[in-house]
């Protein structure tokens, strides 16, 4: 979840993949509708694309890849997911909660946003900061890793937490939203 409310709580537009917002993790492959020459033209080319890669290095390999015309691939890529899950809502509570802090905190803000800068903390923790328009400072604080991380001073209104995060220490899996100076 760190990762998500990252992408979710930087300034940047994020993007998301379908089926993210409810967990699944279907793989999404690439799928076309041609048919005749461009329908083999585009099958062959991926799979000669891909024999550059050393996992897909042999003829029988590439017959693996999925053909990009077949319905079957298509199908393959829909998200599978029971909105009654309760997993699946969870996600969609944890997704709906990020996208209404980012409209209310920090969408008001962005015209003229700048960096102020990143920084690792650790081999998988960084600390960045942006000031928006209105003369606030915007930090993200997160901790991919499995051990904790020593935070700089990092001031502010916590406006969200994924993690229990202490003071001066980032716990792994932990992520630290700030935001610091007018609203």
């Amino acid at each position: 979840r760190v990762g998500v409310s990252l992408l979710l709580l930087a300034p940047q537009i994020p993007l998301i993949f379908m089926g993210e917002e409810v967990g699944d993790c279907t793989p999404f492959l690439y799928f076309t509708d041609y048919e005749g020459e461009l329908a083999d033209a585009v099958k062959n080319g991926r799979r000669k694309e891909f024999g550059k890669f050393p996992a897909f290095a042999t003829p029988e390999a590439q017959r693996r890849i999925p053909d990009p015309n077949r319905i079957e691939t298509y199908e393959s890529s829909r998200p599978r997911f029971d909105a009654a899950d309760d997993a699946a809502r969870d996600w969609q509570r944890f997704y709906r909660d990020l996208i209404a802090i980012r409209r209310k905190r920090l969408i008001p803000h962005l015209d003229g946003t700048r960096s102020l800068g990143a920084e690792a903390l650790g081999k998988q923790a960084l600390i960045a900061r942006w000031s928006l328009e209105n003369g606030a400072t915007w930090t993200l604080a997160a901790n991919f890793g499995d051990a904790p991380v020593a935070m700089p001073d990092a001031r502010g209104e916590r406006v969200f937490t994924c993690g229990p995060v202490a003071k001066d220490v980032l716990p792994a899996k932990s992520l630290l939203a700030l935001l610091d100076g007018r609203q």
